[in-house]
């Protein structure tokens, strides 16, 4: 059980080792202070496992793109095909089962991305999204909307800091913490 301040607590697994209850890896009602990104985890696998042996490619722009080189690197050390530019002459319909995108925006409107993504989607390529906003453009046009929340707890702060890309990193560690090839 996690207290309304989230603090931490240690708790014990059914091997009986202790385990930190923070943990967003293991316990779903962390997850939950984090929003609902983490039930999505099963698809997300699904996806990326549909495509190991293919190309996964990050579409991202500003501060984005940074944790897409990120992501791009833990795909590729896992054995992924993955690169962190769009190339466009890879959104074809010859490629709609060779080609997965991944996409990152935070605010879900950029419309760089919007265009890529309904590029994408013109040809059947699948589209996961890790957005900042569910009733966001991209969330909607996306195989798979992520939706990272954010934390609300620091709303009254003067100047709140912008948790989407920290939250990001955490669930993507998450859920590639479960996938092998």
């Amino acid at each position: 059980h996690i207290h309304e301040d989230a603090k931490t607590e240690e708790k014990e697994n059914e091997n009986g080792e202790k385990t930190c209850a923070m943990s967003i890896c293991t316990y779903r009602d962390r997850v939950l202070v984090m929003g609902d990104a983490f039930g999505k985890k099963e698809d997300f696998k699904k996806l990326i496992r549909k495509y190991e042996n293919k190309l996964i490619m990050f579409v991202s722009t500003g501060i984005s793109q940074t944790i897409a080189n990120y992501m791009n690197e833990r795909l590729s050390i896992n054995g992924y095909r993955s690169i962190s530019n769009a190339h466009l002459q890879l959104l074809t319909k010859e490629q709609k089962d060779e080609v997965l995108i991944l996409a990152i925006s935070s605010s879900g409107e950029t419309k760089s991305l919007i265009e890529i993504i309904e590029q994408a989607k013109q040809n059947d390529i699948e589209v996961i999204s890790f957005v900042g906003n569910a009733n966001s453009k991209i969330a909607k046009i996306s195989t798979l909307p992520i939706i990272i929340q954010g934390k609300n707890e620091f709303s009254k702060l003067k100047n709140p800091p912008n948790t989407f890309f920290s939250e990001l990193i955490l669930i993507f560690e998450c859920f590639m913490s479960e996938i092998s090839i």
